[in-house]
């Protein structure tokens, strides 16, 4: 019996934009570049099962397949999205922060893992992507790198 693997691991990723970059709105975010980053996850072979953010941050779960790896994943969704944003001349320029957050999500936590990704206007109405994202990284015993005792906004080079 021959096993064919067609996708490896999902992945929760976690981006925010540049500073210089300034914020989108969540509406937008969630339903027009939510079609974009969909359309760039299918057109490089990965499954985009939720899409969703707030102003300061987007997470996306993908599923990849066993010949893409995460690093390579994000620099096509970063690189392929910031085109799409700046080729719509809405703002002076917009980019990514250089680091982000990955980390993989056991199928049986894929459904939990799309309704926070899907409610994150409710989410971060108790707490704010900050403290969060301090919480996650301490009970994972992650320091961030360059960074003291506080993470600043963003991901500082996870």
């Amino acid at each position: 019996m021959i096993f064919y693997v067609t996708h490896q691991a999902s992945w929760c990723i976690t981006c925010s934009p540049h500073t210089n970059g300034g914020h989108w709105s969540p509406m937008s975010c969630n339903q027009n570049y939510g079609r974009i980053w969909g359309g760039i996850a299918r057109t490089n072979g990965m499954k985009a099962l939720a899409i969703g953010g707030m102003r300061d941050h987007v997470h996306l779960l993908l599923s990849l397949p066993a010949t893409i790896t995460i690093a390579k994943a994000v620099q096509l969704i970063k690189a392929g999205s910031s085109k799409w944003m700046n080729d719509q001349k809405r703002r002076k320029w917009f980019g990514w922060q250089e680091e982000y957050g990955a980390f993989t999500i056991g199928v049986s936590q894929k459904d939990v893992t799309i309704r926070y990704i899907r409610n994150q206007a409710q989410h971060h109405a108790r707490k704010s992507f900050d403290a969060e994202l301090k919480m996650i990284l301490k009970r994972h015993g992650i320091v961030p790198l360059g960074a003291d005792s506080a993470v600043p906004s963003g991901l500082c080079g996870l």
